[in-house]
Formats: structure tokens, C-alpha cells, sequence
């Protein structure tokens, strides 16, 4: 379980768009304050949100690698992104 936020923090990033590098700073810093948010969230939340925003997972399919009910990752999923969007919110 603990190489599931490892693998996404190795995967390279996509290239930055050259032609505005203060845009792609900006996006760029954006990503690494999401990523640090996602990475602050307790288990397992941060799995859940990195099974079904990283890799698109359902919320059943990522139940079944959480080993929790569908519903319950719908809940816990729903509770998580809310401290994501206070997170990133209070860091603007």
C-alpha cells in the first residue's frame, strides 16, 4: 500500500508549455500543493482519492483495493475532496 503514493510522486510530470513559463510555474506549483494536500490526508482517504482522481478508478473498483464498501468509499471520498478544496484554499 505505501508504493501506491510513492508511484504517483516517481511518475514524470507532463512537459511544461514553453511558450509562458510564468503560467507553467504557476501550474506547476499548483500540482505540487495538490499532490502535498492529497499526501496529507489520512489513510485510507488518500487512496481513495489517488485510486479515482490518478488513476480514474470507480468508486467499486477502488472499494475492492481499499477493502471497503462502495458506499463508504463514496462517502469517504466526498468527505476527503472537501478537506482538499479547505486545503487548497486556505494555501492561496
Amino acid at each position: 500500500r505505501g508504493s501506491l503514493t510513492q508511484e504517483i510522486e516517481d511518475e514524470d510530470e507532463l512537459p511544461a508549455d514553453l511558450s509562458d513559463p510564468a503560467s507553467s510555474a504557476e501550474e506547476s506549483d499548483e500540482k505540487r500543493r495538490l499532490y502535498d494536500a492529497v499526501r496529507s490526508l489520512g489513510e485510507p482517504d488518500r487512496e481513495i482519492i489517488i485510486y479515482q482522481y490518478f488513476y480514474g478508478l470507480s468508486a467499486a473498483e477502488t472499494a475492492k483495493q481499499v477493502g471497503l464498501t462502495a458506499g463508504a468509499v463514496q462517502k469517504r471520498s466526498i468527505r476527503a475532496r472537501a478537506r482538499l478544496r479547505k486545503l487548497m484554499e486556505e494555501g492561496k
